[in-house]
Protein backbone atom coordinates (compact mmCIF):
# COMPACT_ATOMS: atom_id res chain seq x y z
CA UNK A 1 0.00 0.00 0.00
CA UNK A 2 1.41 3.68 -0.84
CA UNK A 3 2.24 6.11 1.66
CA UNK A 4 0.00 9.05 1.77
CA UNK A 5 2.97 11.24 1.65
CA UNK A 6 6.36 11.16 0.46
CA UNK A 7 9.48 13.01 2.00
CA UNK A 8 12.46 13.81 0.01
CA UNK A 9 15.73 14.22 1.42
CA UNK A 10 18.97 14.81 -0.85
CA UNK A 11 22.21 14.41 1.38
CA UNK A 12 25.82 15.27 1.19
CA UNK A 13 28.79 15.81 3.37
CA UNK A 14 25.69 16.69 6.67
CA UNK A 15 26.66 14.48 9.41
CA UNK A 16 26.92 17.28 11.75
CA UNK A 17 22.80 18.24 11.34
CA UNK A 18 21.72 14.95 9.78
CA UNK A 19 20.93 12.98 13.47
CA UNK A 20 18.41 15.68 13.75
CA UNK A 21 16.57 15.34 10.95
CA UNK A 22 16.67 11.55 11.47
CA UNK A 23 15.50 11.95 15.00
CA UNK A 24 12.43 14.29 13.62
CA UNK A 25 11.31 12.09 10.89
CA UNK A 26 11.52 8.85 13.34
CA UNK A 27 9.08 10.42 15.94
CA UNK A 28 6.64 12.34 13.86
CA UNK A 29 3.24 12.19 15.47
CA UNK A 30 1.55 11.13 12.03
CA UNK A 31 2.33 7.44 11.02
CA UNK A 32 1.43 7.49 6.95
CA UNK A 33 4.35 8.32 5.20
CA UNK A 34 7.42 7.00 3.84
CA UNK A 35 11.27 9.32 3.74
CA UNK A 36 13.26 8.83 1.28
CA UNK A 37 16.75 9.60 1.29
CA UNK A 38 19.50 9.84 -1.07
CA UNK A 39 23.19 10.08 -0.30
CA UNK A 40 24.80 12.17 -2.84
CA UNK A 41 28.39 10.08 -2.51
CA UNK A 42 29.37 11.81 0.93
CA UNK A 43 32.78 11.93 1.87
CA UNK A 44 31.60 11.84 5.87
CA UNK A 45 29.90 10.07 8.44
CA UNK A 46 26.44 11.22 6.97
CA UNK A 47 26.58 7.17 5.01
CA UNK A 48 26.91 5.60 8.34
CA UNK A 49 24.34 7.55 10.02
CA UNK A 50 21.72 6.57 7.63
CA UNK A 51 23.01 2.82 6.96
CA UNK A 52 22.08 2.69 11.12
CA UNK A 53 18.61 3.90 10.55
CA UNK A 54 16.32 0.45 11.94
CA UNK A 55 12.76 2.40 10.46
CA UNK A 56 10.78 0.28 7.72
CA UNK A 57 9.01 3.81 6.87
CA UNK A 58 12.69 5.21 5.91
CA UNK A 59 14.78 4.38 2.63
CA UNK A 60 18.22 5.16 1.79
CA UNK A 61 19.78 5.53 -1.69
CA UNK A 62 22.99 5.77 -1.96
CA UNK A 63 24.86 7.32 -5.15
CA UNK A 64 27.64 5.84 -6.74
CA UNK A 65 29.37 9.10 -7.50
CA UNK A 66 28.25 12.81 -6.75
CA UNK A 67 25.25 13.75 -9.00
CA UNK A 68 24.53 17.06 -7.24
CA UNK A 69 21.42 17.97 -4.89
CA UNK A 70 18.84 18.44 -7.73
CA UNK A 71 19.47 15.20 -9.64
CA UNK A 72 19.24 13.54 -6.03
CA UNK A 73 16.07 15.26 -5.52
CA UNK A 74 14.65 14.17 -8.58
CA UNK A 75 15.85 10.52 -7.98
CA UNK A 76 14.23 10.58 -4.82
CA UNK A 77 11.18 11.52 -6.17
CA UNK A 78 11.02 8.46 -9.06
CA UNK A 79 11.16 6.22 -6.36
CA UNK A 80 8.28 8.18 -4.09
CA UNK A 81 5.51 6.61 -4.24
CA UNK A 82 3.19 9.11 -2.39
CA UNK A 83 0.18 11.00 -2.97
CA UNK A 84 1.73 13.88 -1.71
CA UNK A 85 5.43 15.04 -1.73
CA UNK A 86 7.86 17.25 0.41
CA UNK A 87 11.14 18.10 -0.44
CA UNK A 88 13.58 18.82 2.54
CA UNK A 89 17.39 19.33 3.43
CA UNK A 90 19.03 16.97 5.22
CA UNK A 91 20.77 19.86 7.62
CA UNK A 92 16.80 21.12 8.35
CA UNK A 93 14.63 19.27 10.47
CA UNK A 94 10.29 19.52 11.16
CA UNK A 95 8.31 19.98 14.02
CA UNK A 96 7.46 16.99 15.50
CA UNK A 97 3.89 17.23 14.21
CA UNK A 98 4.06 19.04 11.34
CA UNK A 99 3.48 16.01 8.92
CA UNK A 100 0.11 15.10 11.65
CA UNK A 101 -1.08 19.30 10.65
CA UNK A 102 -0.24 18.76 7.07
CA UNK A 103 -2.59 15.70 7.09
CA UNK A 104 -5.22 17.53 9.10
CA UNK A 105 -5.31 19.83 5.76
CA UNK A 106 -5.10 17.10 3.29
CA UNK A 107 -7.91 15.51 4.51
CA UNK A 108 -10.05 18.68 5.20
CA UNK A 109 -9.09 20.47 1.98
CA UNK A 110 -7.33 18.00 -0.45
CA UNK A 111 -5.13 20.58 -1.94
CA UNK A 112 -2.52 20.63 -4.51
CA UNK A 113 0.14 22.28 -2.70
CA UNK A 114 0.27 23.18 1.35
CA UNK A 115 1.90 26.23 1.85
CA UNK A 116 3.57 26.83 5.54
CA UNK A 117 5.80 28.95 7.67
CA UNK A 118 8.72 28.27 8.59
CA UNK A 119 11.95 29.86 11.21
CA UNK A 120 15.24 30.55 10.01
CA UNK A 121 17.57 28.64 12.90
CA UNK A 122 21.46 29.05 13.42
CA UNK A 123 24.09 26.09 13.18
CA UNK A 124 23.75 25.65 16.67
CA UNK A 125 19.71 25.79 16.55
CA UNK A 126 19.32 29.09 17.85
CA UNK A 127 15.82 31.07 16.56
CA UNK A 128 16.71 33.51 14.35
CA UNK A 129 13.38 34.35 12.75
CA UNK A 130 10.64 33.36 11.29
CA UNK A 131 8.93 33.26 7.90
CA UNK A 132 5.67 34.11 7.55
CA UNK A 133 3.61 34.35 4.07
CA UNK A 134 1.73 37.10 4.69
CA UNK A 135 -0.45 37.06 1.35
CA UNK A 136 -1.95 34.38 3.09
CA UNK A 137 -1.87 35.53 6.11
CA UNK A 138 -4.82 37.23 5.84
CA UNK A 139 -7.12 35.79 3.95
CA UNK A 140 -9.92 33.80 5.54
CA UNK A 141 -10.85 31.79 2.35
CA UNK A 142 -8.96 28.24 1.33
CA UNK A 143 -8.03 26.92 -0.42
CA UNK A 144 -7.25 29.19 -3.40
CA UNK A 145 -5.57 29.85 -6.37
CA UNK A 146 -3.56 32.02 -8.45
CA UNK A 147 -6.39 33.20 -10.72
CA UNK A 148 -8.23 34.56 -8.41
CA UNK A 149 -4.92 35.71 -5.87
CA UNK A 150 -1.79 36.69 -8.27
CA UNK A 151 0.18 37.42 -5.23
CA UNK A 152 0.46 33.59 -4.41
CA UNK A 153 2.61 33.71 -7.15
CA UNK A 154 4.63 36.51 -5.03
CA UNK A 155 5.12 33.28 -2.26
CA UNK A 156 8.65 32.71 -1.34
CA UNK A 157 9.48 29.91 -4.24
CA UNK A 158 10.95 27.43 -2.26
CA UNK A 159 10.85 24.09 -2.06
CA UNK A 160 11.37 22.98 1.97
CA UNK A 161 8.33 25.07 3.19
CA UNK A 162 5.45 23.20 0.69
CA UNK A 163 4.05 20.03 -0.02
CA UNK A 164 2.91 19.16 -3.28
CA UNK A 165 0.09 16.83 -4.97
CA UNK A 166 1.84 13.99 -6.95
CA UNK A 167 -0.20 14.27 -9.46
CA UNK A 168 0.60 18.05 -10.06
CA UNK A 169 4.16 17.70 -9.93
CA UNK A 170 4.09 14.63 -12.36
CA UNK A 171 2.66 17.56 -14.96
CA UNK A 172 4.33 20.37 -14.31
CA UNK A 173 7.46 19.85 -11.96
CA UNK A 174 11.42 20.20 -13.62
CA UNK A 175 14.43 19.67 -12.03
CA UNK A 176 16.88 22.03 -13.99
CA UNK A 177 20.70 21.71 -13.81
CA UNK A 178 20.56 24.37 -12.25
CA UNK A 179 23.67 25.38 -9.56
CA UNK A 180 21.79 27.76 -7.13
CA UNK A 181 18.18 29.06 -8.00
CA UNK A 182 16.47 25.18 -8.75
CA UNK A 183 13.49 26.04 -6.61
CA UNK A 184 12.72 29.43 -8.62
CA UNK A 185 12.92 27.71 -11.24
CA UNK A 186 9.98 25.55 -10.74
CA UNK A 187 8.16 26.20 -7.52
CA UNK A 188 5.77 29.41 -9.17
CA UNK A 189 5.63 27.30 -11.88
CA UNK A 190 3.81 24.44 -9.79
CA UNK A 191 1.90 27.35 -7.88
CA UNK A 192 0.47 28.75 -11.26
CA UNK A 193 -1.56 25.49 -12.34
CA UNK A 194 -2.56 24.70 -8.85
CA UNK A 195 -6.18 24.33 -8.42
CA UNK A 196 -6.44 24.25 -4.60
CA UNK A 197 -3.66 26.04 -2.73
CA UNK A 198 -4.16 25.93 1.00
CA UNK A 199 -1.93 27.31 4.56
CA UNK A 200 -0.75 26.19 7.70
CA UNK A 201 -0.28 29.51 9.64
CA UNK A 202 2.23 28.57 12.02
CA UNK A 203 6.35 27.48 11.42
CA UNK A 204 6.35 23.89 10.89
CA UNK A 205 9.89 23.80 8.87
CA UNK A 206 13.38 25.09 10.40
CA UNK A 207 15.96 25.74 8.44
CA UNK A 208 19.03 26.03 8.96
CA UNK A 209 21.39 29.12 7.89
CA UNK A 210 24.72 27.58 7.09
CA UNK A 211 27.32 29.88 6.35
CA UNK A 212 29.32 27.38 4.58
CA UNK A 213 26.24 26.34 2.29
CA UNK A 214 26.22 26.14 -1.73
CA UNK A 215 23.62 28.64 -1.55
CA UNK A 216 25.63 31.67 0.63
CA UNK A 217 28.90 31.01 -1.42
CA UNK A 218 29.54 34.47 -3.61
CA UNK A 219 31.16 32.50 -6.67
CA UNK A 220 30.05 33.05 -10.48
CA UNK A 221 27.50 30.35 -9.75
CA UNK A 222 25.02 33.31 -8.54
CA UNK A 223 24.55 34.12 -12.52
CA UNK A 224 22.43 31.00 -12.76
CA UNK A 225 20.04 32.95 -11.03
CA UNK A 226 19.35 34.22 -14.76
CA UNK A 227 18.84 30.77 -15.91
CA UNK A 228 16.45 30.20 -13.55
CA UNK A 229 14.46 33.61 -14.75
CA UNK A 230 14.58 32.34 -18.05
CA UNK A 231 12.94 29.16 -17.65
CA UNK A 232 10.27 30.85 -15.81
CA UNK A 233 9.98 33.33 -18.94
CA UNK A 234 8.94 30.23 -20.76
CA UNK A 235 6.58 28.76 -18.17
CA UNK A 236 4.87 31.30 -16.64
CA UNK A 237 1.78 33.02 -18.60
CA UNK A 238 1.84 36.56 -19.82
CA UNK A 239 -1.04 37.35 -17.29
CA UNK A 240 1.29 37.22 -14.58
CA UNK A 241 3.69 39.17 -16.30
CA UNK A 242 3.76 41.86 -13.40
CA UNK A 243 4.15 39.37 -10.81
CA UNK A 244 6.80 37.48 -12.81
CA UNK A 245 8.74 40.91 -12.98
CA UNK A 246 9.02 41.31 -9.73
CA UNK A 247 10.19 37.92 -9.09
CA UNK A 248 12.98 38.20 -11.18
CA UNK A 249 13.84 41.76 -10.04
CA UNK A 250 13.72 40.87 -6.13
CA UNK A 251 16.10 37.50 -7.38
CA UNK A 252 18.38 39.71 -8.93
CA UNK A 253 18.54 42.15 -6.49
CA UNK A 254 19.09 39.23 -3.84
CA UNK A 255 22.41 37.70 -5.85
CA UNK A 256 23.93 41.69 -6.32
CA UNK A 257 23.61 41.99 -2.72
CA UNK A 258 26.36 39.31 -2.47
CA UNK A 259 28.42 40.55 -5.10
CA UNK A 260 30.88 42.92 -2.76
CA UNK A 261 31.69 39.57 -1.20
CA UNK A 262 32.93 38.03 -4.42
CA UNK A 263 37.03 39.21 -4.59
CA UNK A 264 37.90 39.05 -7.90
CA UNK A 265 36.75 42.80 -8.61
CA UNK A 266 37.14 42.14 -12.70
CA UNK A 267 34.69 39.25 -12.05
CA UNK A 268 32.48 41.37 -9.69
CA UNK A 269 31.77 44.39 -12.16
CA UNK A 270 31.54 41.78 -14.84
CA UNK A 271 28.66 39.85 -13.59
CA UNK A 272 26.97 43.18 -12.27
CA UNK A 273 26.72 44.54 -15.46
CA UNK A 274 25.55 41.16 -16.48
CA UNK A 275 22.65 41.59 -14.18
CA UNK A 276 21.96 45.08 -15.08
CA UNK A 277 22.07 44.49 -18.97
CA UNK A 278 19.71 41.33 -18.20
CA UNK A 279 17.09 43.91 -16.18
CA UNK A 280 17.37 46.49 -18.81
CA UNK A 281 16.55 43.77 -21.43
CA UNK A 282 13.39 41.89 -20.46
CA UNK A 283 12.21 44.52 -17.41
CA UNK A 284 13.09 47.79 -18.54
CA UNK A 285 9.62 49.57 -16.70
CA UNK A 286 10.18 47.48 -13.77
CA UNK A 287 9.96 51.24 -11.98
CA UNK A 288 6.41 50.87 -12.54
CA UNK A 289 5.50 47.41 -11.19
CA UNK A 290 2.92 47.99 -8.61
CA UNK A 291 4.29 45.57 -6.13
CA UNK A 292 7.55 47.52 -6.32
CA UNK A 293 5.71 50.82 -5.68
CA UNK A 294 4.19 48.90 -2.41
CA UNK A 295 7.52 48.10 -1.08
CA UNK A 296 9.54 50.97 0.36
CA UNK A 297 12.36 48.80 0.79
CA UNK A 298 12.58 47.37 -1.96
CA UNK A 299 12.29 50.55 -4.38
CA UNK A 300 14.85 51.86 -2.19
CA UNK A 301 17.20 48.49 -2.72
CA UNK A 302 16.56 48.49 -6.06
CA UNK A 303 17.69 52.34 -6.66
CA UNK A 304 20.77 52.14 -4.90
CA UNK A 305 22.38 48.94 -6.26
CA UNK A 306 21.44 49.67 -9.77
CA UNK A 307 23.26 52.64 -9.67
CA UNK A 308 26.40 51.64 -10.16
CA UNK A 309 28.83 54.82 -8.88
CA UNK A 310 26.73 54.22 -5.41
CA UNK A 311 27.01 50.37 -5.23
CA UNK A 312 30.68 49.69 -5.39
CA UNK A 313 31.30 53.12 -3.24
CA UNK A 314 33.52 52.04 -0.54
CA UNK A 315 31.41 53.33 2.31
CA UNK A 316 28.49 51.16 1.19
CA UNK A 317 30.55 48.38 0.83
CA UNK A 318 32.01 49.12 4.48
CA UNK A 319 27.72 49.55 5.20
CA UNK A 320 27.17 46.12 3.81
CA UNK A 321 30.02 44.32 5.78
CA UNK A 322 28.85 46.05 9.11
CA UNK A 323 25.64 44.77 8.81
CA UNK A 324 26.53 41.29 7.47
CA UNK A 325 25.18 41.69 4.14
CA UNK A 326 23.73 38.40 3.50
CA UNK A 327 22.28 37.88 6.29
CA UNK A 328 20.53 41.09 6.80
CA UNK A 329 19.30 41.53 3.15
CA UNK A 330 18.31 37.84 3.02
CA UNK A 331 15.32 39.18 6.10
CA UNK A 332 14.76 42.06 3.55
CA UNK A 333 14.73 40.99 0.08
CA UNK A 334 14.80 37.97 -0.64
CA UNK A 335 11.43 37.52 1.83
CA UNK A 336 9.41 38.92 -0.75
CA UNK A 337 6.28 37.23 -0.29
CA UNK A 338 6.23 40.05 3.08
Amino acid sequence: MNEKISIICPVYNSASYLKQMINCLEFQTATDYKVYFVNDASTDQSAELLDAIHDDRIFVIHNSSNIGAQASREKGYLNATGEYVLFIDSDDYLELDALEKIMCKIKSEAPDIIIYDYRIISEDNKKLYTFYNSTLLYREQFPTNVKTHKELLLSKPGFINKCFKRTLLDRFVTFPNLRIAQDLASVPILIQHAKRISYINEPIYNYRYVHTSISHRVTDQIKDVLLAIDHLREQIDDVYKEELEFIALSHILFQISKLPKLNDATKRHAIYNEFKCYIKTHFPNYKRNKYLKKRGFHRIIAFVFLNETLFFNRLFKWALDSIKGNEFLNTRIYRFDK
